[in-house]
């Protein structure tokens, strides 16, 4: 799986503060992790449970200038939640979220795009358990699936203090939806986006703002 806008624009919204301590979960080739260390100088742990994907990212970040700041560990996040000791300040996925739907016949597009493998109920309580008391927790999922991360979060003492829902276009309906999660119940601020003008197809200045500093052509 390579680099995609949900990924991009996950990694450009995060805002990480004073982070000392992060987790990149299923971290993929690498991206979030790598976008996240140019925003901060905190440590970073990102885990993988595919090989393949595992073995992209652990090259991608052994060539990078933050290598030593980025540890890349082939574990699924279950086994990750029971063997760590630590918490982190903030905690990024960009979860597996296909439920129940058609498969393809490549296993590892499966375990990147369908949520057998990480269902939402197993995130939010590794999260929970895994988030310092004041961390901020962000992912990225369908908007239709909202209710779902609305519920998941209640069942685990996790409030959205964030939200930006996303259309590919202003004629389009909403498509995802970006929150940052807290332990603190405090009052959520909801904004939108547009990714691109249904005019021309061009993407919107809105979404060049947030993330030129990963795009060389903006």
């Amino acid at each position: 799986m390579k680099v995609g806008v949900d990924g991009v624009l996950l990694g450009a919204w995060a805002k990480v503060g004073n982070a000392k301590t992060i987790l990149d979960i299923g971290t993929g080739t690498g991206l979030l992790s790598l976008m996240l260390a140019q925003k901060c100088g905190a440590f970073i742990n990102s885990i993988e449970v595919d090989l393949g994907s595992y073995q992209q990212a652990k090259f991608n970040i052994e060539n990078s200038v933050w290598k030593d700041r980025i540890s890349i560990g082939q574990i699924s996040f279950q086994d990750f939640c029971l063997k760590s000791k630590s918490s982190f300040d903030f905690i990024i996925c960009n979860p597996p979220y296909f439920v129940k739907s058609l498969k393809s016949l490549d296993e590892k597009r499966n375990t990147a795009r369908h949520n057998d493998s990480l269902p939402l109920d197993v995130l939010f309580k590794g999260v929970s358990k895994l988030l310092s008391e004041s961390g901020r927790f962000v992912l990225i999922y369908p908007f239709e699936q909202r209710e779902s991360l609305v519920k998941e979060a209640f069942n685990h003492q996790l409030y959205a203090i964030n939200e930006l829902i996303v259309r590919g276009t202003e004629k389009k309906k909403p498509n995802r939806i970006l929150v940052e999660y807290s332990k603190e119940n405090k009052e959520c601020l909801l904004n939108d986006l547009i990714i691109r003008d249904h005019l021309n197809n061009d993407y919107t200045p809105e979404y060049k703002e947030i993330t030129r500093d990963y795009y060389l052509s903006f």
